[in-house]
C-alpha cells in the first residue's frame, strides 16, 4: 500500500544520499542529486526529504557536520 511505497522511496532515497556523501555536500545540492535522480520529484519535497534524512544520520553519528 501506501506505506510500503513510502517506506521504499525513503529507502532508495537514503541509499542516494549516501552514495552522494563520499564528499562533503549540502542539503541543496542532495536536493539537486535526487532531483537529477527520479523523476517527478519536486525540488522542495527533494529538500525535506534530504535535510530528514541527513538529520536521522547525523543523529545516528552515521554522519558529521562539516563547515
Amino acid at each position: 500500500g501506501t506505506q510500503h511505497a513510502e517506506i521504499l522511496r525513503v529507502e532508495r532515497t537514503s541509499s542516494l544520499i549516501w552514495a552522494r556523501l563520499k564528499e562533503p555536500a549540502s542539503v541543496e545540492q542532495l536536493a539537486k542529486h535526487i532531483v537529477d535522480s527520479y523523476q517527478g520529484i519536486e525540488e522542495l519535497d527533494a529538500q525535506r526529504d534530504a535535510a530528514a534524512i541527513l538529520q536521522e544520520m547525523t543523529a545516528l553519528a552515521i554522519v558529521v557536520p562539516v563547515r
